[in-house]
């Protein structure tokens, strides 16, 4: 099923989010055989007989492979109750008693809690382009194959663009991967101020990663973000950091002017969660093969270098010539 397109629109002052494209994970509730697994959906919809899927792992998110649909059916969840409980524990409840019993084309080494998310079914394809967003909320994009391109974002409450999966509470699949977020022009986005909370995730002006499960330790140890190019844009007078990428592998960040980050002139908590000092405009956890290459990046009182590479990241993390564009 393909994404909207979107353009040359006018969004102001949305009570949420205004864009926000996904599908939606099912949880592992018993394994029936080798091929064939019972699952927990959060709604009665978004999974058919003929679908791609994709597995994750329901602890550290990882990906356990992709198989097809080659048969499903509807069942109460009577018996299953508990384990039900058990995997929506963490998340927004589960809204109907339904089991889906599925068939896959080959084994997947899927336990208990796994999530399984169609990747039929996510909205791929979609296009954003030549809009306006003030005020309001986040446009999100949890699904593959997206161009985000020369939008206005001004004055949003949280993050004004949100790319990657929600596996950890609202079950909205999936992960981001060949997106585009290119030639947008940002001013005095991030104004929430639950971005500077110690529990808070996202601290960013466009963020890159996924949302963890309720009381997960720190960063997930997955990089299931693929092929990001984030390129050209303006991001200006941040209230937290400008750009923030996680749970990444195969992201570039090429040619973009960032401008002062921080307006508050503190971090406050942010980042705490996962051991992240914020202190750079750019801020990268927990990815790999991530390249910045000629983007001009202001520093100032409280982003005082132009990006920090978290200790969850490994030598294919690199910039090139990030130069301070001047003191805020």
């Amino acid at each position: 099923m393909r994404g909207p397109t979107i353009t040359d629109c006018v969004y102001r002052l949305t009570a949420d989010d205004p864009v926000n494209v996904h599908g939606n994970y099912c949880y592992v509730v018993e394994r029936l055989g080798p091929r064939t697994l019972a699952l927990s959906p959060r709604s009665d919809l978004g999974l058919e007989a003929g679908d791609t899927i994709d597995a994750f792992d329901g602890e550290t998110c990882a990906s356990k492979g992709r198989a097809v649909v080659v048969e499903k059916k509807v069942r109460s969840s009577a018996g299953l109750e508990a384990a039900i409980e058990t995997v929506w524990r963490r998340k927004s409840p589960a809204t109907v008693k339904l089991v889906y019993e599925v068939t896959l084309d080959r084994d997947l080494d899927c336990s208990v809690g796994d999530a399984v998310s169609s990747r039929t079914r996510t909205g791929a394809g979609i296009v954003i382009q030549n809009s306006s967003f003030h005020g309001g909320g986040r446009v999100m994009v949890k699904a593959p194959d997206a161009l985000i391109e020369n939008n206005t974002f001004s004055r949003t409450n949280a993050a004004a663009i949100h790319v990657g999966s929600d596996i950890g509470y609202w079950s909205e699949s999936s992960f981001a991967e060949n997106v585009t977020i290119r030639g947008n022009q940002f001013r005095g986005c991030g104004m929430a101020a639950n971005h500077f909370f110690a529990e808070s995730e996202v601290f960013a002006t466009v963020y890159v990663g996924c949302t963890h499960p309720l009381e997960a330790p720190g960063l997930l140890p997955t990089f299931e973000n693929r092929n990001i190019l984030i390129e050209g844009n303006t991001i200006d007078d941040s209230y937290s950091a400008a750009l923030q990428i996680t749970n990444a592998d195969g992201v570039l960040v090429r040619g973009n002017t960032i401008g002062p980050a921080f307006l508050r002139g503190s971090a406050f908590a942010a980042g705490k969660k996962f051991g992240i000092v914020p202190d750079a405009a750019v801020i990268i956890a927990m990815a790999r093969n991530v390249s910045l290459v000629d983007n001009s990046i202001a520093t100032g009182p409280v982003a005082r270098r132009p990006v920090s590479i978290h200790s969850s990241c490994d030598a294919s993390v690199r910039v090139v010539q990030p130069e301070p564009a001047g003191k805020q």
